[in-house]
Parts: C-alpha cells; sequence; structure tokens
C-alpha cells in the first residue's frame, strides 16, 4: 500500500457505483460531500436496532458523530445514533426515531455516513479511501490513463479506473503499480504495462 495511505477508512467490501448513496464518497447535497461508513443490514430484534456493516475500523466513533442516513436508494438525511454495541461478534446500531421492526425494516440496505470535513486530520501526505475517487490516474511518463471509479477490496484494495476510452483498469493499491499519490494535485500515478 502506498505509504501516505490512511487505515482509518478502509476500502469497502464490495463494488459500488461513485454516485450512489454507497459509494464511499458520494457526492450530494444537503451539506457537504458524505464518506459512506456504513451499511445497514436486516433488524435485530423488536425494538428498532439494525445490523451494522461497518466501512471503517471503529464503528463505535460513529455516535460521536453528525451522521446522515439513506434509505436504499434514498436521499440522504440528518441522523442520529442513539446507541451502537457488538452483540454475538457483530455490530448492532439504533437510530434516533426507529423504535420498532416495522420501522427498521425500511432502512436494511441504507447506508450512514459522514460528512468528509468531520473526519480526523491526517499527517500531511496522509489521506483517506474515500480522497482517491476522482483523481486522474497516468502513466509514470504523464501520459493519462483515465479516473479513479471506484475501489475494490479483494483482499487487498483494488483501484478501478475508467479509461478514456471508456474501459476499464484494475491496479493493485501497492507500490509496485501504484508508486505515487498526489490528492492535492488531483493524480495518482498507475505503472501497468499497456495501461492505456
Amino acid at each position: 500500500m502506498p505509504s501516505g495511505a490512511s487505515s482509518a477508512m478502509s476500502a469497502a467490501p464490495k463494488r459500488r457505483g461513485l454516485n450512489s448513496p454507497d459509494s464511499p464518497a458520494a457526492p450530494v447535497t444537503g451539506g457537504g460531500r458524505k464518506v459512506v461508513m456504513a451499511r445497514l443490514g436486516a433488524p435485530h430484534g423488536v425494538r428498532g436496532w439494525l445490523r451494522l456493516r461497518a466501512h471503517t475500523s471503529d464503528p463505535a466513533a460513529l455516535a460521536d458523530n453528525q451522521c446522515w442516513a439513506a434509505k436504499a436508494g434514498g436521499e440522504w438525511q440528518p441522523a442520529t445514533i442513539t446507541d451502537i454495541r457488538k452483540h454475538s461478534g457483530a455490530w448492532l446500531v439504533k437510530l434516533r426515531d426507529i423504535d420498532d421492526r416495522d420501522a427498521a425494516i425500511e432502512w436494511r440496505g441504507g447506508s450512514v455516513a459522514v460528512l468528509r470535513s468531520s473526519l480526523p486530520q491526517l499527517p500531511d501526505g496522509g489521506f483517506y479511501w474515500c480522497d482517491l475517487l476522482g483523481l486522474r490516474a497516468h502513466k509514470p511518463d504523464g501520459e493519462e490513463i483515465g479516473v479513479v471509479s471506484d475501489l475494490i477490496d479483494a483482499g487487498s484494495t483494488v483501484l478501478v479506473i475508467t479509461k478514456k476510452d471508456g474501459g476499464e483498469l484494475l491496479a493493485p493499491f501497492i507500490d509496485e503499480y501504484v508508486p505515487a499519490v498526489d490528492v492535492g494535485g488531483g493524480k495518482v500515478t498507475v505503472d501497468i504495462p499497456d495501461a492505456v
């Protein structure tokens, strides 16, 4: 993994479209750029609890942040996590105003996000995975390949680059294939033979 990468937010376990509420960095209205930190699963019990599939190493920290939530395919809205806990190896979450199983069912498949601006400041050169989305991908000689459009967790992180010709390039996110990341400059260097 390139040295500037932060483990504070990992790539999501499934592939997601850049503009969906499931996206690691959904650019939506209503308060700024949102970073999806967890996905809501099946209801647990009859009091409105939901299973939580977190994309962060510390799901409990979500309770300390102003959160946003979206039902599957829905719009973002402010949300408050009133409780979060681990139960039988899984995370459970309780959102304000979701007090019974029927209400919880409506949120199954939804997402929980925080504003990118609320994430802790990283040391110089550090970045979150969500910061990679939208970066221009270039070969070491400067030739443009395309844009980082997605991330895949395939045991290790893989960048999905939408090429200029419309095809896709998969680049394992390790120093050998991605030797440089310049978030401030909006670009990433990808060193894969025949990448264009």
